[in-house]
């Protein structure tokens, strides 16, 4: 990897209060680097963009803050956008050679999957990109003879828990019945 090469670390998601606040989601081997007054690229309209980190809550849905972002219509303007570093800018950091999955949530393969309000419960074979959002494959069981797919998309996780490895989801009544 050359020094100077943008690495893709995450997403940032949707906003959160009114003040620029962001939801954001960090590949977890990146999270030592995300501090504040770090500089970040974010990727917009195809340019990588320098944005300055004031405040990094690490929490299931991590919420960042940005220098010179101060409302939710400024924050809008990132909210989807990727997230980068330049591996110059941490010359101390262990680089890994190998390419960075492009999928985010790659990480959920084998979580138990619980739906909230629901008895049923599965495993998580697969995730996968899709035009617009990822999808989670999961299989409930003999029950059913394929895979379900579920977007991961915000709206619908209501937790994820990386030691336990589970994920749950706030889905509509009658998701699986269309």
């Amino acid at each position: 990897m050359k020094s100077s090469e943008p690495v893709r670390i995450g997403r940032l998601l949707k906003t959160f209060g009114t003040e620029g606040q962001l939801r954001c989601h960090i590949q977890e081997r990146f999270l030592p680097l995300i501090r504040k007054d770090v500089f970040l690229w974010i990727e917009m309209d195809g340019l990588l963009v320098p944005f300055q980190v004031m405040k990094y809550i690490s929490q299931n849905k991590a919420l960042i803050y940005f220098r010179d972002v101060h409302s939710e219509y400024m924050a809008n303007q990132l909210s989807g956008n990727w997230i980068f570093v330049k591996s110059i800018d941490f010359p101390s950091h262990q680089w890994m050679e190998e390419a960075p999955s492009q999928v985010e949530y790659s990480f959920l393969e084998g979580y138990e999957v619980r739906i909230k309000g629901d008895k049923m419960t599965g495993k998580v074979t697969s995730v996968q990109d899709y035009p617009g959002q990822e999808m989670a494959f999961i299989d409930f069981g003999p029950k059913y003879t394929e895979d379900a797919l579920v977007p991961l998309v915000e709206e619908f996780i209501s937790r994820i828990d990386r030691q336990a490895k589970f994920i749950e989801f706030d889905l509509p009544q009658g998701f699986f019945d269309l």
